[in-house]
């Protein structure tokens, strides 16, 4: 080979190497935001789903179960819980510690619920359906990625699920930091 192909060689060589290694970076995001992703849709899912077959919450109760449910995710989250009825006005909601502002609070009490339910009913206040909704955030910071993937810096799901109870009690903690008055102790 004469100098000039081995000169050429190495220039192809210079030039290729930074597009393969940027290739191998994309990719390997793509593969962390996939895997992020899929492991947020899961634990909010489950969350929703156990929370939404429950008679009462208590804060110490939600807390522990939001931990475990969220393992390993080391407080690199925000996590929205709240009730909303079948017409879509929201009846409580409350974002759970740690609270980072990843993303907007969906559950305003006593406003419209932004996204879609299923089963909506506009017409509907019979206040009988109930609809358990968790909102999940995680920052792409928390990820270690670059913003080539993630254009917003956030993954975001929601789960909706039907509830067991419609009625259902929260401790005064919990109450109190969705808003809610006082439980009526002249009901029981």
């Amino acid at each position: 080979m004469s100098d000039r192909q081995r000169g050429n060689v190495a220039l192809e060589a210079i030039l290729i190497f930074p597009t393969l290694l940027t290739i191998v970076f994309i990719a390997q995001d793509f593969f962390l935001v996939s895997r992020a992703r899929a492991d947020l849709e899961r634990s909010v899912a489950t969350l929703s789903t156990i929370l939404a077959s429950q008679d009462n919450l208590t804060a110490p109760g939600l807390k522990r179960l939001a931990t475990e449910v969220l393992q390993g995710s080391n407080g690199r989250y925000d996590l929205v819980v709240g009730q909303v009825w079948r017409n879509g006005q929201v009846a409580w909601g409350l974002p759970l510690e740690p609270a980072n502002g990843l993303c907007a609070n969906p559950l305003k009490k006593d406003a419209s619920y932004p996204g879609s339910l299923p089963d909506q009913d506009p017409k509907d206040d019979t206040k009988q359906v109930g609809l358990f909704v968790v909102q999940g955030c995680q920052g792409s910071g928390a990820l270690g990625l670059s913003q080539l993937v993630l254009g917003s810096g956030v993954l975001k799901t929601v789960s909706v699920n039907r509830m067991r109870n419609p009625d259902l009690q929260l401790d005064a903690e919990l109450r109190q930091r969705a808003g809610l008055p006082p439980p009526d102790k002249t009901a029981n």
